[in-house]
């Protein structure tokens, strides 16, 4: 019943985070995440492409 029909928002969010079979059909390959850097002087993290 979980997987059927979640009530938590966090478990549609876990279920949601699963690839689809197929789903990546169309694409060369996987796409990359952007490198995330955190400095801490700045307390904010730096997304560089």
């Amino acid at each position: 019943q979980i997987l059927v029909d979640p009530r938590h928002r966090y478990t549609r969010a876990l279920i949601s985070a699963v690839p689809r079979l197929g789903s990546m059909a169309d694409k060369d390959g996987p796409e990359k995440f952007p490198l995330v850097i955190y400095n801490a002087e700045v307390s904010q993290p730096e997304v560089s492409a």
